[in-house]
C-alpha cells in the first residue's frame, strides 16, 4: 500500500493510506473479536477517493466486510515502551431506535408512536419492546399452522412462547436444550408416578431436574467453547416447565408415539415462528409502526373464517382426490 501511494504521488496523483478491520461472517447474535487491522490505498480520481487493495486484489472497490476506521499512514494505537499492553476489537450488532420516527409529531396526542418514545425515556429495553411486539406475530404463525396447514402442536400458543425462548439460546441450541431436557424429564416421570407423589410436588421435582440438566449442558458446552448454550434465562425455564407438563400429560393420555409426533410438530412450528419473529425487516417495521399490529388482527380474522380443507387433510385423503369421478360413482352403484 505504501508503495502504491508513493508511485501515485510521484506521478502527481493524490493518494493516501486508509485502514480498518476485515470482518468475518458470523451469526448476528455473535460478537466479532479481532486484533489485527488491515490497510488499503485510496486514490483521488475524478473528484472522489477510490479504494484499492493490492494485498487482497481489489481494484477500485473494497468488499462490504471492510470496516474503515482511520485514514493516514500512522499508528492507530500508540503505547509507552516496556509495558504489558494488549488489545482486542469487539464488534457486535446493536439496534438503535430511530429518533425521527419515535419523536415524530410529539405534540400530537393521537400519535401512537409517542407511547414508545415515553417508554424509551423510561429506559425500558428496546429488546423487551421487540419481544412484546413480535409475540402476536408468532401467535399468528401458530394460528396459520393450525388452521391452514393442519399441524397440532402442544398447547394453544406454546410454540410462540418456545420461539421467544429461542431468542436467548439461539435456534440450534434452543432445539437441543428443549429436546434433551423434555425427553429426559419425560423418561423420569414414570418413576415419580410409581412413587405416588402428588402433582404439584411432582412438577417441582421436574423443575429441579430441568435446572440441573440445563446447568449440566451449559457447563459441558462452555468447556467445549459453545458459550451460546449458557444464555438461558428465567422465561425459557418457565416455558420448559409448561412444555414438560403438556408432554407428560400427552404421554399418559395418548402414549409415546403420538406424543413424540406432537413434540416434533411443536418444534417445527416454533422454528417457523422464531424465523418470522427474528426477521430484521419485520422487527424494525413493527418498532417504527406499532400500529401495524392492527393488521395482525385482520390476518387472524381471515384465519378464523377459514372453512377450507387443511393441507394435511389433502395429504390424508389424497387417495380420494386421485380417483376419478367415474370410478367413485361406479363404486357407489
Amino acid at each position: 500500500n505504501r508503495l502504491l501511494v508513493a508511485l501515485c504521488r510521484a506521478q502527481g496523483i493524490p493518494a493516501r493510506v486508509a485502514g480498518g478491520l476485515v470482518l468475518s461472517k458470523k451469526k448476528r447474535e455473535e460478537a466479532i473479536t479481532k486484533k489485527t487491522t488491515h490497510s488499503w490505498t485510496e486514490i483521488y480520481i475524478n473528484g472522489q477517493w477510490v479504494p484499492f487493495c493490492p494485498t487482497n486484489g481489489y481494484f477500485a472497490e473494497i468488499p462490504a466486510h471492510y470496516l474503515e476506521l482511520y485514514k493516514g499512514d500512522r499508528a492507530f494505537i500508540i503505547r509507552t515502551k516496556n509495558i504489558d499492553f494488549d488489545y482486542r476489537w469487539k464488534v457486535s450488532e446493536r439496534r438503535s431506535s430511530e429518533e425521527e420516527v419515535l419523536y415524530t409529531n410529539a405534540t400530537n396526542y393521537f400519535n401512537i408512536l409517542r407511547l414508545w418514545a415515553t417508554l424509551e425515556q423510561a429506559s425500558i429495553s428496546l429488546n423487551l419492546l421487540v419481544i412484546i411486539l413480535t409475540i402476536p406475530i408468532g401467535a399468528t404463525v401458530v394460528a396459520f399452522a393450525r388452521n391452514v396447514i393442519g399441524l397440532v402442536p402442544f398447547g394453544t400458543f406454546m410454540p410462540a412462547l418456545i420461539a421467544v425462548a429461542f431468542r436467548d439460546t439461539g435456534l440450534a441450541w434452543g432445539v437441543i436444550l428443549f429436546t434433551i431436557t423434555i425427553l429426559s424429564c419425560g423418561l423420569f416421570w414414570p418413576l415419580l408416578e410409581k412413587a405416588g407423589i402428588l402433582h404439584v410436588p411432582r412438577m417441582a421435582i421436574i423443575l429441579t431436574l430441568e435446572v440441573m440438566i440445563i446447568v449440566g449442558i451449559a457447563l459441558v458446552a462452555i468447556n467445549f467453547g459453545y458459550k451460546r448454550a449458557a444464555a438461558i434465562s428465567l422465561f425459557p425455564l418457565a416455558v420448559l416447565t409448561l412444555t414438560t407438563e403438556r408432554f407428560v400429560i400427552s404421554i399418559i393420555e395418548e402414549g409415546w408415539s403420538p406424543t413424540l409426533q406432537r413434540f416434533a410438530v411443536s418444534l417445527l412450528v416454533a422454528t417457523a415462528a422464531y424465523l418470522v419473529m427474528r426477521w430484521t425487516f419485520l422487527e424494525n417495521l413493527i418498532i417504527a409502526y406499532p400500529e401495524l399490529l392492527l393488521s395482525v388482527i385482520g390476518v387472524n380474522l381471515l384465519l378464523g373464517s377459514w372453512t377450507g380443507l387443511r393441507l394435511t387433510e389433502f395429504i390424508r385423503f389424497r387417495s380420494l382426490y386421485l380417483r376419478g369421478p367415474n370410478e367413485m360413482s361406479g363404486q357407489e352403484t
